[in-house]
Order: structure tokens, then C-alpha cells, then sequence
């Protein structure tokens, strides 16, 4: 199916197509090592409790109780449904978060398999090296494969359809276009946002150049639409099922991506996302991506519209996404991704430039010089890495819950955040838990329990709180008009908990917020004498 490596800017000829048929297989089984090593890293220490995400319960809730609510397409909780129906799995919270998160990790590892062998296709084992490797390492991809969410298939989505696209490019025919088609229902089945893949594609199906596919630009249209369509279905087949809920979701994601979400909003356009990217990525990154764009446009002349295409898009994914005043790390996954692809390029571009001969000699040091490269590369973006690895072996909640249960009187009672997660027997999440001695009472956000003299009333001797929750009141963030008198009330709970509070224990925030989220415990009350060591 693929056909062409090597600077291929033209459609391969019959007889390259012939050639490189015959050993076409190396760089699938090298994808497919690839793929197992990253399936094995990305699904390592991922059995932390459902509930520490706060979005995982609901996942979990649409399996066990085998409904929809359409938030999201559905790739990933029908790709979760299949797995647990392959592999006899008990439904319980647990057995289900932890079999979605192997799935988002498959998803994550095919992601890098992909980008791999569009690199490979596009300039060969120099290319595809670096790619494999700089995208393989990559912390934020590494992160979001260990949760049950849809960015890890909204990514390999993406990365199939601009292999998919490379495909096409290379050998133009109804299979390949077909194949485009699926790729991109496949992106759009990830999650909303992943309906840009078909737009992208589109200019490719309607201005092809080759005597294999339909002339007319409208049969082209009608067959990639078909194989699109089916496959579209085939995935999210409960969207013809309850098209009402459908409708309403897509009104509630695209209201929250428009206006703000739970009640905060900015102004827009905005640089957060830029500043994410920045956090996210290191200089060389930066630079060797960089330098692939500059040299992008300086051979502009001899690169096809799929290079044009990928280089673009993680530009202009920043753009879009910077007039939304919904704000979450996750959601520049494609971008930070791309970026280790164009800097794996990048690489292989400046190598080629620095060492062009073909002499046997130099291509020895080119390789020798993309190596070198690459390892300065992988020198500043392994301890990101490592510091995420690290933090899935640790626990700052277990070591909270062990400090409280030591450390408090027994009839101490504790006020949280709903992120705090201590055991409260009445929460669903929490059943079949070893309870605290102490009570343990709790809001979303603990403030609507009350103004601190009124916890006192309640008998309250403790605040703990989370700083996913408190934080975003401190963040630069606007209320929307209607919840304003409520954003308030809350800030000004926690401002007055900070100054009057003592705090006693204490955690910051990590490079795996779910695991390490910033967690503090304020005593607001003298307990019985002697209860605290």
C-alpha cells in the first residue's frame, strides 16, 4: 500500500512501486516493535483508583450501566467495551478504568507506530528514527495514555489520517482513498474536535492527479463520503440510536468550548495555549521543529501538499484552540505531538543540509550527526519523562490518608474539596472502602458547605483542600455574569481559609496532578489536647 520513501514529493512509477514493494515489510515490523515497547511503557503503574480523575467516573458509569451520554464520539468506550468483552472482564469500576486505559495506551503507542511510518515514508530511516523515538518519549502523550480519556485516540486518529494522507499522496487510487476516509472517521471518532481530519483531506481528494481514480472531482467526493459515512457509523453506532442526545451534546461541548466552562470564562484570542507549549516542550523541540519549517519553505518548489499539511496543522490547531476560553492541558496533545514529529524531521532536514553528498562516507556522518542530534534531544526530554514515571509510583493521597489517620484525633472531622478524595462511605466512588476513623464531610467545593465560622458551628476542626480546585479562582479567570456573586463566595472562602487557617500538612502539585494534585490540611479549630503529634 505504501510505496515510496526518500524525498518523495511525485507519485511513485510503476517500477519503483514493484521494488519497493519487495521490502516495504521493515519499516511495519520496526512500527510494530515500536508500537509493542510504547503499549508496554505508556501501560506501566496505571491502576490508580477510578475516582482520581475526575472525569473517569462517568466513563466508567456509561460502561457498567450500558448507556451513552454522548459527551464525546464514541471510539474509545466502544474500543473499551470490545476489550472487555474480549477479555471475560468483570465490570466493576476498577476492571473497567484500568481496561479503558489500556486502551487509551494501545491508542497512544499506535499514535507513535504512525507517526513513525509517515516519517519513514517521507524521507526514510533517518527520518523515522528520530520521529520514533522524540515522539515515543514524549511526557504529555506518556500522561494522558494512562487515563481513560478520548485525547489518546483523538491523537492516533490524527497521526492514521496524515499517514493516511501520505498513503494517497504516494499511490492514488480507490483503496487508498478509502483507506484516507476511514482514517479520518476514525479521527472525528475520537472526539469532536478530530472532524477537522476530513477538511484536511478534502483538497487532496478533490485536486488528485492520476489516472487510477475517477476524473470527475464529484464521484471522488461521493466514494471518499461513502467509506467515511460507514465507517463514522460502524464506530459510533448509538448516535443513530438516541440522535436527540446527540444533538444535545454536541450543543453542550460546542456552548463550553464557545463561552467558557463551568461557569469561568477569558477573553479571547489568548497566548495560554502558547505558554502550555512552551511548559510542555523543551528548546530543542523548538529549534530542529523550527529549522524543518524554515527549510519547508525554502525547497517550497519540491514539497508536496501532505508536507505543507502536517507542518501547518499543529499552528494551526494553537490558533483555533486560542479562541476558546476552555482551558485544559490535555487539549494540545495533537499540537505537542506534532511538534516531536517536525523536530524529528527537522533533525533528518538539517543533517541532510549540513552533510548532502551521497558518498558513502558522508552518509555515515550524516547518520552519525542525526544520532548526535537526537540524543541531545532525548537528553532534555528524558527527565520529563522520568519525573512522570516517578510520580505514577508515588501517591500523595495514601500518604495523606496514612498522615491523617496517625496524626488526628478521632473525632477530629474534616471538611474537603471533592478532589481531596478522602473515604466518605457516602459517595459512591468510595464504597468498599477501609473508612478513616475521622468524619470526613464534602463539597465540590468545600466553601458551599458553609463560611468558616459556620464549619466551626458544625463542629469542622479541619479543612483539606485540593489545588485543582482552589486553584482556579487564583488563575486570571472570569465568571460568566450569571455565576459571578457564586465565584466570589467561593474565592473568598479560601482567601479567608489561607489567612486564618494553620496549615499542618502539606503537598505540591506534580508533574501527574492526579496522582500528586496539591493537596493541604488546615486546622481551623483546636481539637481535644494532645490529639496532633
Amino acid at each position: 500500500m505504501i510505496l515510496q520513501t526518500s524525498d518523495s514529493r511525485q507519485p511513485a512509477s510503476g517500477t519503483a512501486v514493484k521494488k519497493l514493494r519487495a521490502c516495504c515489510r521493515a519499516p511495519w515490523i520496526a512500527a510494530l516493535v515500536l508500537f509493542v515497547c510504547c503499549t508496554v511503557l505508556y501501560t506501566r503503574n496505571n491502576s490508580i483508583p477510578f475516582y482520581y480523575h475526575p472525569d473517569e467516573p462517568g466513563k466508567v458509569d456509561q460502561i457498567v450501566r450500558h448507556f451513552r451520554n454522548f459527551h464525546h464520539p464514541l471510539l474509545l468506550l466502544s474500543a473499551t467495551e470490545m476489550t472487555m468483552w474480549l477479555g471475560w472482564i468483570e465490570r466493576t469500576p476498577q476492571h473497567v478504568v484500568e481496561a479503558g486505559r489500556f486502551v487509551a495506551a494501545v491508542f497512544a503507542a499506535a499514535a507513535v507506530a504512525c507517526l513513525f511510518l509517515l516519517a519513514f515514508y517521507r524521507a526514510g530511516w533517518l527520518a523515522a528514527v528520530p520521529v520514533g523515538v522524540i515522539a515515543a518519549l514524549h511526557a504529555e502523550l506518556f500522561k494522558l495514555a494512562h487515563y481513560m480519556k478520548e485525547d489518546p485516540p483523538l491523537m492516533f486518529g490524527m497521526a492514521l489520517t496524515f499517514l493516511a494522507m501520505q498513503i494517497f499522496w504516494q499511490e492514488k487510487s480507490t483503496r487508498t482513498l478509502r483507506f484516507l476516509a476511514v482514517a479520518c472517521a476514525v479521527a472525528a471518532s475520537g472526539k469532536y474536535l478530530g472532524f477537522i481530519a476530513p477538511l484536511l483531506a478534502l483538497p487532496l481528494v478533490w485536486f488528485p492527479d492520476s489516472d487510477t481514480l475517477p476524473a470527475n472531482k464529484r464521484a471522488r467526493l461521493k466514494m471518499f463520503g461513502g467509506a467515511f459515512g460507514i465507517a463514522l457509523a460502524v464506530i459510533n453506532y448509538s448516535f443513530f440510536i438516541h440522535p436527540d442526545k446527540l444533538f444535545r451534546s454536541l450543543v453542550r461541548e460546542t456552548g463550553g468550548a464557545v463561552g467558557g466552562h463551568r461557569g469561568l470564562t477569558r477573553s479571547v484570542p489568548h497566548t495560554e495555549y502558547v505558554s502550555t507549549f512552551l511548559i510542555d516542550t523543551t528548546w530543542p523541540i523548538w529549534v530542529f521543529g523550527g529549522a524543518y519549517l524554515l527549510i519547508l519553505i525554502a525547497t517550497w518548489r519540491r514539497r508536496n501538499p501532505v508536507d505543507w499539511i502536517t507542518a501547518i496543522f499543529p499552528i494551526a490547531y494553537v490558533l483555533m484552540l486560542s479562541f476558546s476560553p476552555k482551558i485544559s492541558e490535555r487539549y494540545l496533545l495533537p499540537v505537542t505531538t506534532m511538534a516531536c514529529f517536525l523536530a524529528g524531521m527537522g533533525i533528518f532536514e538539517l543533517a541532510s543540509l549540513i552533510l548532502p553528498s551521497k558518498k558513502t562516507w558522508l552518509v555515515a556522518a550524516r547518520s552519525l550527526l542525526v544520532a548526535a542530534l537526537l540524543a541531545l534531544t532525548v537528553k532534555l526530554e528524558l527527565p520529563r519523562l522520568t519525573a512522570s514515571y516517578r510520580d505514577y509510583e508515588a501517591n500523595d493521597r495514601r500518604e495523606f490518608y496514612a498522615w491523617i489517620e496517625t496524626h488526628l484525633p478521632k473525632n477530629a472531622v474534616i471538611a474537603q474539596d471533592d478532589r481531596v478524595n478522602l473515604p466518605d462511605l457516602t459517595r459512591w466512588q468510595h464504597q468498599g472502602e477501609k473508612p478513616l476513623p475521622q468524619k470526613v464531610i464534602g463539597e465540590e467545593f468545600v466553601g458551599d458547605l458553609g463560611t468558616l465560622d459556620d464549619l466551626k458551628k458544625q463542629g469542622v476542626t479541619h479543612v483539606a483542600v485540593c489545588d485543582g480546585t482552589f486553584g482556579r479562582f487564583f488563575a486570571g479567570l472570569t465568571p460568566q455574569s450569571s455565576r459571578r456573586e457564586e465565584f466570589l463566595r467561593r474565592k473568598a472562602f479560601y482567601e479567608q481559609l489561607f489567612k486564618e487557617g494553620q496549615l499542618i500538612w502539606q503537598r505540591p502539585v506534580g508533574a501527574v496532578i492526579y496522582l500528586r494534585p496539591g493537596l493541604n490540611l488546615y486546622r481551623i479549630a483546636s481539637p481535644e489536647p494532645a490529639a496532633e503529634k
